[in-house]
């Protein structure tokens, strides 16, 4: 997800008065050498590959006890994306950029450990470890996003117009430590589901948490991403 909150909020500060194709492949490079070097300061860590923090669910109830943890989670591939599609257009009065895009992963992988413990009363305790494997076939995330560009009189420069579909073609998940395929099954189905099926609501959280507040409004962060642009 950070691939495109990074290239909408390098847009605020690299596309006024640059040439539209220029400007675009100009925030898209900055964009995919910060995430590939990882700049600590902002914090921004490598995502070659992204190591994903510790997931941990419990449940501890009179009549049901669960506990769930994954770790060592790492997903791969995320920087080998491209763009399918890349349209911009300009707009005036105010001045706005817009672009439509489609961002394409040919795979993501997704690997981890994980442990889940289950007891119920009047009988054993059920544990089991082991490790995980989740492949994602052909992704696309696409949509549009509408960039109102700073330095006009009594117009706010922010990003007013955000879209996100998303879109995987096949997911394959391999869990070792559970017998039989109806857990691995489960799984992949629900994930399939989810990666079909984006909520509207969650293209505006990111556009005003993470794009206007969180990126456009911290002008520290974005002098980060710049000076990183600069160092070869």
């Amino acid at each position: 997800m950070k691939i495109i909150v990074l290239l909408v909020a390098l847009l605020g500060l690299t596309y006024t008065g640059a040439d539209s194709t220029d400007g675009v492949n100009y925030f898209i490079w900055c964009t995919y050498k910060a995430i590939d070097d990882g700049i600590p300061s902002i914090p921004i860590p490598k995502h070659n590959p992204l190591v994903i923090r510790n997931i941990s669910f419990e449940l501890d109830q009179p009549l049901l006890k669960v506990q769930f943890n994954a770790t060592n989670n790492v997903l791969y591939d995320l920087l080998n994306a491209t763009f399918k599609e890349l349209n911009v257009t300009d707009y005036h009065d105010p001045e706005k950029v817009k672009i439509d895009y489609d961002l394409y992963w040919p795979l993501l992988n997704l690997t981890g450990d994980y442990s889940f413990y289950y007891k119920v009363p009047f009988v054993d305790a059920y544990q089991v470890n082991g490790s995980y494997n989740i492949l994602l076939e052909h992704t696309d995330w696409t949509g549009y996003l509408g960039f109102v560009e700073p330095g006009q009189a009594n117009v706010t420069s922010e990003v007013d117009e955000f879209t996100l579909a998303s879109a995987v073609k096949s997911v394959e998940v391999s869990i070792d430590g559970f017998n039989g395929s109806y857990i691995e099954s489960t799984i992949q189905e629900a994930i399939y589901f989810a990666f079909n099926n984006f909520p509207s609501s969650a293209a505006e959280t990111l556009r005003v948490d993470r794009f206007n507040e969180y990126w456009l409004g911290s002008s520290e962060r974005m002098q980060a991403i710049f000076d990183n642009c600069k160092e070869d």
